[in-house]
C-alpha cells in the first residue's frame, strides 16, 4: 500500500508484507541527491527542520502517534520493520547504518544498493513491469560495455605483456576471464563489502534462526 493518509495531515509512503514470512514493513523514502542523511537534522533560519536527520524521521515519520495508530489499524499490531531509503549518509556509511538501527530502530537502505540488487535479479528473472524492464535494459547495457572493456584489456595484456613469464601471464588472463564471466564489477564488490540491503537481509536471517 502506498501514500496512506493518516489523521493530522500525516502520510505513510509505503506499507508492505512478505506473503511467505508474514514480515511487515513501514518504509519511508527521502531520495534526494542534495543532502546526506545525518543523525540530527539541521535547521533552517526560521527554526524548522531540513528533514535530513534520523531524529526528524523517527519523530515525524515513524513514531508520530497518528502514523502508529494508522499502521496498527492496517497491520493489526506494531510488530514491523522501519525502513528509510536515502541516496547517501554521513561517512562512514557502514557505522552510520549500524547506529541508525541500534539508536533509532531504523533500517537505512541506500538507493544504489537497491538498484544493484534489482540488476542482479533481472539478470536471472526478467520482468514485464515497466520499471523493472528499464532496470533490466540498463543492466544489460552495462554488462555489455564491461565485457567489451574486459576483452580489450585481455587483448592489451596479450600484446603489451608478452615478455612476462608465461605462467604469470596465464594467471592474469584467467583473472580477466573470470571477471568477464561474472558479468560485472558490482558482483565482485558485493563479495568484499556488505551493502545496506545485505545488512538488512542478514538481520532478518539472524532473527529467523533464533
Amino acid at each position: 500500500m502506498t501514500n496512506i493518509r493518516c489523521k493530522g495531515g500525516k502520510e505513510i509512503d509505503l506499507l508492505a508484507m512478505n506473503p511467505i514470512t508474514r514480515e511487515k514493513y513501514h518504509i519511508e523514502s527521502r531520495v534526494s541527491t542534495t543532502f546526506r542523511l545525518r543523525e540530527k537534522a539541521t535547521k533552517k533560519e526560521n527554526g524548522t527542520s531540513h528533514k535530513d536527520g534520523l531524529d526528524y524521521f523517527k519523530k515525524e515519520k515513524f513514531d508520530h502517534e497518528m502514523v502508529i495508530a494508522r499502521i496498527k489499524e492496517l497491520f493489526g499490531d506494531l510488530n514491523y520493520n522501519r525502513v528509510l531509503v536515502v541516496h547517501g549518509t554521513e561517512e562512514p556509511t557502514d557505522s552510520f547504518i549500524q547506529k541508525a538501527f541500534q539508536k533509532f530502530g531504523i533500517h537505512v537502505l541506500l538507493m544504489k544498493d537497491i538498484i544493484a540488487d534489482l540488476k542482479e535479479e533481472v539478470k536471472i528473472k526478467g520482468s514485464r513491469d515497466d520499471i523493472m524492464r528499464f532496470v533490466e535494459l540498463t543492466a544489460f547495457e552495462e554488462r555489455k560495455s564491461l565485457r567489451e572493456a574486459l576483452k580489450m584489456l585481455e587483448n592489451a595484456v596479450k600484446e603489451k605483456l608478452s615478455f612476462y613469464p608465461k605462467s604469470e601471464l596465464r594467471t592474469l588472463l584467467k583473472i580477466i576471464k573470470r571477471m568477464s564471466q561474472r558479468e560485472g564489477l558490482d558482483s565482485i564488490s558485493k563479495d568484499e563489502k556488505k551493502t545496506s540491503t545485505r545488512i538488512l537481509r542478514e538481520k532478518r536471517e539472524k532473527r529467523e534462526d533464533m
